[in-house]
């Protein structure tokens, strides 16, 4: 079992996680820019530059809501579109 989880298998490494996405939840256990939960990358990977800068980068989606993160939109700090990012 854990040779599957770490990818290794007749597939080439890395397989697993490529193939797997997480459903959030109350998003307590699932990280905002690690986790694969909205989409076929992370956030991390698909906004590398903003992953770069950010302070705490194992934030969990659940953190990230309590901050202002609504649905399409950013509240709190600086404002502005998701889309955006």
């Amino acid at each position: 079992m854990a040779k599957i989880r770490d990818g290794v298998g007749d597939k080439g490494e890395g397989w697993f996680a490529e193939m797997v996405s997480r459903k959030v939840g109350d998003g307590a256990a699932t990280l905002f820019w690690n986790d694969r939960w909205l989409g076929d990358v992370s956030f991390c990977q698909r906004f590398s530059r903003l992953f770069n800068l950010v302070e705490n980068k194992l934030l969990s989606v659940a953190s990230m809501f309590s901050l202002g993160w609504v649905e399409g939109e950013v509240h709190g700090n600086g404002g502005g579109d998701v889309s955006e990012l």
